[in-house]
């Protein structure tokens, strides 16, 4: 097989009914990639649908206070390790964040308001009494250990939060009383209250054309689809022998690199990340 995916020389199997291949082979990568972005736009669009219904069946002034209130879209996440907190980026808190589960805060008419949503689940419902404090992890000072000596920093820690992590990392229905160990993180930047004028022009709120209403099902489906796209593209497209093969050399190289003095600190300062900078 040349460059160009030309079969040169044509190969005939030993068994009996398989013909000889001639031609040019089909362009595999390329034709993954276009039904794998067909695959994830039907999801999307799905999911987006399944956001709209469940937001447009609540009460009246639930969904009046989510169309026209200023709302904060989160979700629960695991800590990090290692990493200070300023050092954080949404780079990399997106892996450790649950993928089916939303926790919506709005203020409207000087009212917080605060609801879970989990839609692969079906659930939509207001939580009462939510406490501002769960919002955003716990803030703690810990002792490094470093090279040359020890040192204070600023971290981010999970809370004891009234949430099921099953039910927001794999769309189970919740289960009650449950409590898990979490950070309620914000999603992306808050959504502003519209103006009077928009309002007016929208009378009945939050249905499944509203302008809120489509905002907020294209931010969490485009922000956090329920299934992680690279992860999900790695999987299907799986390996080939070569593949394999070259992963197996990167391993052994890996492990070759750890007796070489000083190859990982040369990598630490030319990764440009703060925390490998700084240790």
């Amino acid at each position: 097989i040349d460059s160009d995916r030309r079969v040169t020389s044509p190969f005939y199997w030993k068994a009996p009914g398989i013909p000889a291949v001639y031609g040019t082979l089909p362009e595999v990568k390329s034709m993954f990639y276009l039904r794998f972005q067909d695959y994830l736009e039907r999801q999307t669009t799905a999911y987006k649908t399944l956001i709209r219904s469940q937001l447009a069946s609540l009460p009246f002034d639930d969904r009046q206070a989510i169309e026209w209130g200023e709302l904060k879209i989160h979700s629960l996440r695991k800590q990090t390790s290692g990493i200070e907190a300023q050092n954080e980026t949404p780079e990399i808190v997106l892996p450790l964040r649950a993928r089916n589960g939303l926790i919506l805060q709005t203020t409207y008419a000087s009212e917080s308001r605060t609801y879970e949503l989990l839609p692969r689940a079906g659930v939509i419902r207001r939580i009462e009494n939510s406490d501002a404090e769960q919002f955003g992890g716990s803030k703690k000072t810990e002792k490094w250990r470093m090279p040359k000596g020890t040192v204070s920093v600023s971290v981010l820690r999970n809370q004891t939060l009234p949430f099921d992590w099953d039910a927001h990392s794999t769309g189970s229905a919740p289960k009650a009383g449950t409590v898990c160990e979490a950070i309620i993180e914000q999603l992306g930047d808050t959504f502003t209250a519209p103006s009077n004028n928009v309002q007016a022009a929208n009378s009945v709120p939050l249905t499944l054309s509203s302008p809120r209403c489509l905002e907020i099902s294209h931010f969490i489906a485009s922000r956090l689809p329920f299934l992680d796209p690279k992860q999900l593209s790695k999987e299907c497209a799986g390996q080939t022998a070569f593949e394999r093969e070259k992963a197996w050399k990167d391993k052994v190289f890996e492990v070759f690199k750890i007796f070489v003095p000083f190859w990982k600190s040369i990598e630490d300062l030319a990764s440009g990340e703060k925390t490998r900078l700084i240790n």
